[in-house]
């Protein structure tokens, strides 16, 4: 299946988890105290490396979706 879509809800706690796994997907937003999803990304270059930041997120803020 391929990831549609990626992003970060409300909770994050910007851990930086996803920027360490996924730095071509995630970066940390220090002002806004966010993890942000770069924008113009083929998510499909980095399934596994994007499923790995979801399932290592301590507040489950990461999410995707699958077609």
């Amino acid at each position: 299946m391929a990831i549609v879509r990626v992003w970060v809800e409300d909770h994050c706690i910007a851990c930086a988890t996803s920027e360490i796994i996924c730095p071509e997907v995630f970066k940390v937003d220090r002002e806004e105290d966010q993890s942000t999803v770069i924008e113009n990304v083929d998510f499909s270059l980095y399934i596994e490396k994007i499923k790995e930041a979801a399932e290592s997120c301590p507040v489950d803020a990461i999410k995707y979706e699958e077609s």
